[in-house]
């Protein structure tokens, strides 16, 4: 089977997953990944025609969605995990950043397929590009990594290494292939193992990965309790927090807990997600510290209180984490809480 055979079929597998996916395009979540399954199919064909003599104005269509594959590919590991992931304006700026500069490295040059081999002198040129987009790479893969812990959604928790990992691995492949692999003369064995990656991916995804696709992509703010929780490790969960206040234990993790009332971890997972509702750790302890928080700054006798007291004695290593959090939480800062709610004056 030749190379072109396997992008076509890669492509056809990719075009049943955006089938797959387009019933979730009324989300945001859903929309990002149809954003990232589109360019990655315009990815695909960019290497299937990259021995063709194509126009500028398709060269060019093609290479904006290339440029867009890793933009997409940060914001859909952003939005399906990280649950507190808002699209800022400063997002916008970094986003332009990447398409003003790659448009830069094509006014007035030749478009240069991204599957041939640049030349030495070249190279330097496309050095910033190389860094933007491996910027979006990594970052995307740190969010995956560092949100992975705290996170109750048993088919969330389970498959994002597995889909997410591989895909940002890949991608980084590709720009490890355009900016070294292929100068050194290894682009034929690169070539091969990126084909047999994308299509096992692909293959495995459409075969197996409908009840994934659907988990994932659903609209749904909060889990609705289920049968498989049990309901006294449910009954532990509130009382460690409602009766023991646990969570004012600086660095309290989902672990930690477990060990602490002597259950197994993934049936206190199960308990606080399918039973409790929450799909984050950090979002249920939160739950807790931002209502102790409003209780005590509503209390006239505490209106002298240290915020940064009150920060640490709710589990907070700093006041900077516990701002922000009361600030998702009330959409003000604590001392304009205190003060609206006893008017005190400026």
């Amino acid at each position: 089977m030749t190379r072109e055979q396997i992008l076509l079929i890669d492509i056809a597998l990719l075009t049943a997953l955006v089938l797959k996916v387009l019933p979730a395009i009324g989300s945001r979540k859903g929309r990002f990944t149809l954003g990232f399954l589109l360019t990655s199919i315009a990815y695909l064909a960019a290497w299937y025609l990259s021995s063709y003599d194509l126009p500028r104005s398709i060269r060019l269509g093609i290479l904006f969605c290339v440029t867009a594959q890793p933009v997409f590919f940060w914001l859909v590991a952003n939005e399906l995990f990280d649950d507190r992931f808002r699209l800022r304006w400063w997002h916008a700026l970094i986003i332009s950043g990447k398409f003003i500069l790659a448009a830069s490295l094509i006014y007035e040059h030749k478009i240069t397929n991204i599957f041939t081999t640049f030349s030495a002198e070249e190279f330097p040129r496309l050095i910033p590009n190389f860094f933007y987009t491996l910027g979006f790479v990594l970052h995307a893969i740190l969010v995956i990594s560092r949100t992975n812990s705290a996170d109750l959604v048993e088919p969330r928790r389970k498959l994002r290494k597995a889909v997410l990992i591989t895909t940002g691995c890949l991608i980084v492949h590709a720009l490890l292939a355009a900016a070294v692999l292929r100068p050194l003369g290894l682009g034929l064995y690169s070539d091969w193992f990126a084909l047999a990656a994308i299509t096992a991916g692909a293959f495995a995804s459409v075969a197996w990965g409908e009840k994934f696709w659907n988990g994932l992509l659903a609209v749904q703010e909060k889990s609705t309790p289920t049968v498989e929780s049990d309901p006294e490790v449910m009954k532990q969960a509130v009382e460690a927090m409602e009766s023991d206040e646990l969570f004012r234990t600086e660095g309290l993790t989902v672990t930690a807990l477990a060990a602490k009332l002597g259950v197994q971890e993934y049936k206190l997972r199960r308990a606080i997600n399918g039973g409790l509702g929450y799909r984050n750790f950090n979002e249920y302890l939160n739950f807790y510290r931002m209502r102790a928080a409003k209780k005590f700054l509503e209390n006239k006798e505490n209106t002298n209180f240290p915020i940064i007291h009150l920060a640490l004695d709710l589990g907070y290593p700093s006041p900077a984490p516990f701002n922000r959090a009361f600030r998702d939480a009330t959409g003000i800062a604590p001392t304009e809480y205190r003060k609206k709610a006893f008017s005190i004056p400026e």
